[in-house]
């Protein structure tokens, strides 16, 4: 499915060695040969970029306090663009609020030395509403994707995957693409889950040229 939506560039936020090994069946890996892999030992919490294009100078796993960010940098025409890929900490686990706080303000720091444009991708185990990552997006000058194309209110996160709780519908958004000032949103889709509690999600951007 992912391959399918021939996307130029892939986020996964909870990469495991079973997904690279479908991915790679699939034909992923021959459709996107350069990565950014960002392994962990908490494969829930691992990203991964996949991309078309050959990466950038700046395309590295960064390490900033508790987070492990991916960053891969590609050309858009005259501009290089920073995809960042991110997973916070999931609120519910045990301290997991306080955790998810400490995240995202080193996600907020790192931001500060990254240069527009860019795009800011991932799980964030939160709603746009919470005032915490309303901050965020105030401070860092960023704009969700899903609201400025009008689908701020579709959700992205299922009770659970599989069994009769993955019959209910989804009943909130937790993953986002946050865009740097330079970086427009023209239209976000949900792809099927394919055996995920989370609902994929295509973004087609448009990256504004530097003036020559």
């Amino acid at each position: 499915m992912l391959v399918n939506a021939e996307a130029d560039v892939l986020v996964v936020a909870e990469r495991n060695d079973d997904f690279i090994r479908q991915f790679g069946v699939a034909g992923g890996m021959d459709a996107y040969p350069f990565h950014v892999d960002g392994p962990s030992n908490e494969a829930d919490y691992a990203t991964v970029i996949a991309s078309r294009a050959v990466l950038l100078d700046g395309s590295t796993v960064v390490y900033s306090g508790a987070m492990r960010i991916a960053r891969a940098v590609v050309q858009c025409g005259s501009a290089e663009l920073s995809i960042v890929a991110v997973h916070l900490r999931a609120v519910t686990e045990p301290g997991g609020f306080r955790a998810w706080r400490t995240e995202l303000r080193e996600l907020t720091a790192y931001l500060t030395t990254v240069a527009p444009p860019f795009a800011v991708v991932g799980d964030f185990n939160s709603s746009q509403f919470r005032p915490a990552l309303a901050r965020l997006l105030r401070d860092a000058g960023l704009m969700d994707a899903h609201r400025t194309t009008g689908k701020g209110l579709t959700r992205s996160l299922k009770l659970a995957a599989h069994g009769a709780l993955a019959w209910f519908p989804a009943f909130t958004r937790v993953d986002h693409a946050l865009l740097s000032p330079g970086v427009h949103a023209v239209d976000v889709v949900n792809l099927p889950t394919a055996g995920s509690d989370h609902y994929p999600f295509l973004a087609t951007l448009a990256v504004q040229q530097p003036v020559a």
